[in-house]
């Protein structure tokens, strides 16, 4: 356990000397890899989707703050949408206002979650976000969690409808319209899984709110459980098809996001329960009860190489003239 302990604080040393470095660069691969996902899931606007344009792109997202990255990816996302229609374009950029206007003014924490939840929702882990930020962030991180569910079943719709959507002939403009808005609507598994990451979440950041040693891990455990769950659960009361929501893959999706926040949590919580100290003092006004539980650090061991020579020389016969000199002098002195 030592090595690991070792290892996150070299980690964490890295981290504080290199963080002007490695910031940009988690900004300039998480921009890169939504880009590059928007292109061969969507693809409708193929002046995005040219290499050059990618890495422009992220390389401006890479030296913005996460709220601008958000906004250069949702701007892109809107451009994918004009190839479609002009209906579709206009609900997404309203849907985007209402996001910038409650979230990244009013309610700024967690704003990165917008743009993971969708992107880990392609690699069949989204759960994993409510969870982490549930762990570090206030109450208020539940709404960009919910946002990310919302933005993420817009593009499904879009691209489960876009041969009708781009047909400008088969639909009025009134038509699309409510075409799109009833597709949402009636999306069973938006429900659902809305459900699920506001549960989560709330479960969660009420547990890690606890005294109880070992809340944090307590409550990535019941985050899990509670995910699967309401999946499965709202799975039976809806009825949905077992292709939209696999019951494999929610179970696994739970079991891994659970472990992969636990490895995160670890690398940036850890804590020693073993030395947990109470404390009461008070002032003019108040009583305070702390309960103080020290953090885990480790130092690297000083090895230090020392060189012994083992080797010993036997000293060499006199000459045969030193030894006379030698006996004359011990004359002399007796």
């Amino acid at each position: 356990m030592m090595q690991f302990y070792l290892l996150r604080e070299q980690l964490r040393n890295f981290y504080g000397k290199y963080a002007m470095y490695i910031v940009p660069a988690c900004r300039f691969a998480l921009s890169l890899a939504a880009l590059v996902l928007m292109d061969v899931n969507m693809g409708y606007q193929r002046q995005l989707g040219s290499l050059p344009v990618m890495l422009g792109l992220a390389l401006i997202c890479a030296l913005l703050p996460w709220g601008g990255l958000t906004v250069v990816l949702g701007a892109c996302l809107l451009v994918q949408f004009s190839a479609v229609s002009l209906e579709v374009t206009l609900i997404g950029a309203a849907l985007f206002f209402f996001i910038w206007v409650t979230h990244m003014i009013l309610l700024p924490e967690g704003r990165i979650a917008v743009v993971l939840i969708p992107l880990l929702f392609c690699f069949r882990i989204p759960y994993l976000v409510p969870i982490l930020v549930a762990l570090g962030g206030s109450l208020s991180g539940v709404v960009p969690s919910a946002f990310g569910v919302i933005i993420y079943y817009l593009i499904q719709t879009v691209m489960n409808s876009v041969s009708v959507l781009a047909n400008g002939d088969s639909l009025g403009v009134l038509q699309r319209f409510t075409q799109i808005l009833t597709s949402l609507k009636d999306n069973h598994v938006l429900y659902v899984m809305l459900t699920a990451f506001v549960a989560v979440y709330l479960v969660v950041y009420l547990i890690r709110q606890l005294w109880t040693d070992y809340s944090r891990m307590i409550a990535i455990i019941t985050g899990s459980v509670v995910n699967a769950l309401v999946l499965l659960v709202g799975e039976l009361i809806f009825h949905i098809d077992a292709s939209a929501l696999p019951i494999v893959s929610i179970v696994a999706g739970s079991l891994a996001c659970g472990a992969l926040a636990a490895v995160i949590d670890f690398f940036v919580f850890a804590v020693d329960y073993n030395r947990t100290e109470y404390v009461q003092f008070e002032d003019d006004d108040y009583y305070y009860y702390v309960k103080a539980v020290p953090k885990i650090t480790v130092t690297a061991p000083d090895k230090q190489v020392k060189k012994i020579n083992v080797r010993t020389e036997k000293p060499s016969a006199p000459a045969p003239g030193q030894k006379e000199k030698r006996d004359v002098e011990e004359e002399i002195w007796d």
